[in-house]
């Protein structure tokens, strides 16, 4: 189940105490419970499930800020992206000089570095797809020439354990496009005032050389460091 809005399946505000939050559940369940109507329908276990969750102070205040449902595969799909935007904002940061991020667009350019990892992501799956049906080719003359009187044939064997591994790569990739259009989703509502001139500036690198901002951020859109 996908839990909602739980203030609305409740019929509350966001300001609602914890004595409303019983009311709320007490007055629906009224309608709803199983005793009444002689199940457990997916409507009561909703109204449960709000209920549970604002009644939790931690995971009610998880909510409120980020819009998580606690327990559910979409709130570790959030979290998760979440935290590799705070990891990618913090490469960032770390690079980059106090006088930089006055001409920054932090957020742009986190959305420019998300996008082209997704490009790449799908440029692999499309490349895993292709080498998948090469191998698959391969195979078959292989075992329809390749013998071995003693038994099994480790070659062939070795082959097809490369073959079934490959699903799980393109898994992965896809797995890592969801993510990354979670991070989009997730700074949505995120902007940075900057000053829109160019500058030359030094980034801090033991060389002490100097650069672009345009340059520092192309830097930024190799980092791979995320999602694997």
């Amino acid at each position: 189940m996908t839990l909602k809005n739980p203030y609305k399946i409740l019929g509350l505000n966001e300001n609602a105490d914890e004595k409303a939050i019983k009311q709320a559940f007490k007055k629906l369940a009224k309608y709803h419970h199983p005793d009444i109507v002689g199940e457990e329908t997916e409507k009561f276990r909703e109204i449960k499930a709000a209920y549970d969750l604002l009644m939790n102070e931690q995971h009610r205040k998880m909510y409120d800020q980020y819009g998580v449902v606690y327990g559910s595969s979409e709130s570790h799909m959030t979290m998760m992206a979440m935290g590799e935007c705070v990891r990618l904002f913090q490469t960032i940061i770390m690079r980059a000089n106090p006088e930089d991020l006055e001409y920054c667009d932090i957020f742009g350019e986190m959305r420019t570095t998300i996008k082209n990892s997704i490009k790449e992501h799908q440029k692999q799956i499309a490349q895993l797809v292709i080498e998948q049906g090469r191998l698959e080719q391969i195979l078959i003359t292989l075992q329809r020439n390749m013998k071995n009187a003693k038994g099994e044939n480790v070659f062939i064997k070795s082959l097809q354990n490369t073959i079934n591994g490959i699903p799980g790569v393109k898994a992965n990739k896809t797995n890592a496009i969801a993510v990354s259009e979670q991070m989009l989703a997730f700074l949505e509502g995120y902007s940075f005032d900057f000053k829109k001139q160019a500058v030359i500036s030094s980034y801090g690198t033991s060389g002490g050389s100097t650069g672009s901002v345009e340059a520092f951020f192309g830097k930024l859109n190799n980092f791979r460091g995320w999602p694997q």
